[in-house]
């Protein structure tokens, strides 16, 4: 063994072997799980508006402001993307990862339909009266009143 080549400890053994005799490390790579990742965002924005729209009803949702809309469904779909990583990349499917962004997701539609719940409540309501309760009065001229037959 040459000066210049280095040990490499073995925690099984305890043993110092040189480096060029220790196994090499594979890297597997996973990039492209940046790119599902990226697609199953996209994906997820679609069906949480499209689902908050049909369980709360697009016109509540039309009453909420902006920035309540995009802050609840880009966090709601940003968790779970994390939540999927979280089972991805570990062994096992519950794990301290899963469990923590599942209760995120769960804070996420709660709130969200609490806020919906809210904006049904204070919705203000139409100012037309009943349909059949409204008076409509139609003046003919003379020549109309001639030529209608009653």
């Amino acid at each position: 063994m040459s000066e210049t080549e280095e040990l490499v400890p073995v925690a099984e053994t305890g043993e110092n072997f040189p480096a060029s005799s220790a196994a090499p490390v594979e890297r597997v790579f996973t990039g492209w799980l940046r790119l599902a990742y990226m697609f199953e965002f996209l994906i997820a924005l679609n069906v949480v508006y499209g689902l908050w729209s049909e369980i709360g009803g697009q016109g509540h949702l039309d009453l909420l402001p902006w920035y309540t809309k995009l802050v609840c469904g880009v966090g709601l779909c940003w968790s779970v993307v994390r939540f999927t990583a979280g089972m991805v990349e570990t062994e096992t499917f519950w794990n301290g990862r899963t469990r923590r962004w599942f209760l995120i997701i769960l804070l996420f539609v709660i709130t969200m339909g609490g806020i919906v719940y809210y904006y049904h409540l204070h919705e203000v309501p139409d100012e037309s009266g009943p349909e059949g309760a409204s008076a409509t009065s139609v003046r003919l001229s003379h020549r109309a009143q001639v030529n209608q037959k009653i």
